[in-house]
This record gives C-alpha cells, sequence and structure tokens, in this order.
C-alpha cells in the first residue's frame, strides 16, 4: 500500500488501524507511528483543505468552522509546529516554545479544548499580545507561561481564567501590570522577573492567595510592606526582589512572618549590610524586626 485514502478519516467507529510496514509516502513515517488518531487527523486535515464536498465527505459533512480553522492553520505553519490532540491529551499540555511565533491559529487552542489542556506553555517566542484563541481554555486554565516574548501588557480577558494558579510572564516589555490581574483570586505563584517595572503594581496586593513573587530584574524602587501592601499578602512565602533599584528596605517587611525565602541582593539600599543578606532570609528578617521603632 502506497497511499491511504482520504474517506478513512469519515469512518467513526474506526480505532485501531495497523499501517506500519508498508511503503506509504503519502503521509510521513513519523506520524504513523503516532498511531491511529495521528493517521486519521492528518487524513481529515488533508480533506478539509481540498475545497468543497469531495468523495471522502460521502455524508456531505463540510464548511464547518472547525474545519475552516484547520485548513488555516494547516496552510500558514508546518505540520510540525503545533501539537495534535493525541500529544496534547497525554500530558493535559499545549507547548509550543521556541517557534518564533508571532500569532497562534484559534484552532490550535480548540485542539486544546477537546485535549482537556490546562496547561499552557507559549515561552520563547516574538508574541506581541497573547493570542485571544486562549479563551476557549478560560474554564481549565491553571498554568500559564508566556515568558520570553514581546508583550506590553495583560489583556482584560485574563479575568475569564478563574482557575489559573501559575502565572509566567518574565523576560517581556512590561512596565505595569494592569487592574485585571488582581482578578486573579486563585493565583499562587506570579513571575515578572526582567520586565520594565519601576514599582510593585497595585493589582499584585490583591491577590490574597499569593504565595510565590518573583520580581528579580526590574527597576522597582521601593517597597510597600504595609497592610495595604505586602502585609496584606498573608500567604506569601517567597519574595524575591533581587536586582532592582530599590534605595530603602522598611523594617516593617521583618514583621511579614510567613515569608520563608527573601532575595533582595543586588540593590542600591546600604542597609542591610551585604554580609547580613549573605546569611540568608532568617538573618535579614530578625534584623529588620530589630530597627523597628519601640
Amino acid at each position: 500500500i502506497s497511499s491511504l485514502p482520504s474517506c478513512l478519516s469519515t469512518l467513526a467507529h474506526l480505532v485501531s488501524l495497523q499501517v506500519d510496514g508498508n511503503p506509504i509516502r503519502s503521509i510521513r513515517r513519523d506520524i504513523i507511528q503516532c498511531g491511529t488518531q495521528r493517521i486519521l487527523k492528518t487524513l481529515r486535515e488533508r480533506d478539509g483543505t481540498a475545497g468543497g464536498v469531495g468523495k471522502g465527505k460521502p455524508d456531505g459533512r463540510k464548511g464547518s468552522s472547525s474545519s475552516s480553522s484547520t485548513a488555516l492553520k494547516n496552510s500558514l505553519f508546518t505540520e510540525s509546529t503545533f501539537p495534535d490532540v493525541y500529544q496534547m491529551r497525554k500530558g493535559r499540555a499545549l507547548i509550543v516554545c521556541s517557534k518564533g511565533l508571532v500569532d497562534i491559529p484559534e484552532a490550535v487552542f480548540l485542539d486544546a479544548l477537546e485535549a482537556c489542556v490546562y496547561n499552557v506553555d507559549i515561552s520563547k517566542n516574538k508574541l506581541t499580545s497573547v493570542p485571544s484563541g486562549i479563551t476557549h481554555l478560560s474554564s481549565l486554565l491553571t498554568e500559564l507561561n508566556v515568558s520570553f516574548n514581546l508583550l506590553q501588557t495583560v489583556p482584560t480577558f485574563f479575568s475569564q481564567f478563574d482557575k489559573i494558579s501559575y502565572l509566567n510572564l518574565s523576560n517581556n516589555q512590561m512596565t505595569d501590570l494592569p487592574e485585571v490581574v488582581g482578578l486573579l483570586v486563585t493565583l499562587r505563584e506570579l513571575n515578572v522577573v526582567s520586565n520594565q517595572l519601576k514599582r510593585i503594581p497595585d493589582c499584585v496586593y490583591e491577590l490574597r492567595g499569593l504565595e510565590i513573587f518573583l520580581a528579580n530584574g526590574n527597576q522597582i524602587e521601593e517597597i510597600d510592606a504595609t497592610e495595604n501592601g505586602l502585609g496584606a499578602l498573608k500567604r506569601l512565602a517567597t519574595l524575591d526582589l533581587a536586582n532592582n533599584n530599590i534605595k530603602h528596605v522598611p523594617p516593617v517587611l521583618g514583621t511579614l512572618k510567613n515569608i520563608t525565602t527573601l532575595e533582595l541582593i543586588g540593590n542600591s539600599f546600604r542597609q542591610p549590610r551585604h554580609q547580613i543578606l549573605e546569611k540568608g532570609t532568617e538573618s535579614i528578617m530578625s534584623y529588620l524586626r530589630d530597627r523597628i521603632p519601640q
């Protein structure tokens, strides 16, 4: 057998298709090795780009939004750019890193929805905005990594992510975070390392369940440790403000007893001294508490 007809993809009850060992040239060998569902998906996609109702569609089904978006996806990207439903279902993850992408088609997120994906990693691309197609996963998404892109802000549709617990915005071009981030009340870890923040955004103080806040390598100038600032984050355990422009460390920071990891090295303040910083979090917090006016 040298080729497979696209009409095979219309056999709804076909669960096992064994064609390995045949000299098939119409489908790549790596696709065949991925198994039945991958082969059928490839046949469906090729049939969907043919235009009109072909012989592979005896029941006349054609022109649905899903097949149209799949056709668009195939016309713009190579077959290996994005994982298929089978691959995503195995890890419940959509991982598309280091592809140089400036956008991601809606069809990719529709496939991710079918695979019940809750983890999306689209880091190390050239995205200037978060693709709106990700909203299809709003009821599932718990982890999102958009680091190492060209993002300048967070879109308002993030308010739909009512289960998200991990958000990585590091290594982008953000000078502030919008209020919508403060609505992500399920967030436990927020990473804004290596952006262009000059202060800790007010929305961060609304994240009452936040446990880890990483803001290394920005231009932050001050620390608000009052009850309206970091003091409002009763679960905060890790605070990384190293390599910023902080000129003063308020003694009240030492009263935030849940903090077990505090990174402050690489700032412009003179106290605490570098020797104390090197001793670790416990020494820093003790030093700060000792300087609270009695």
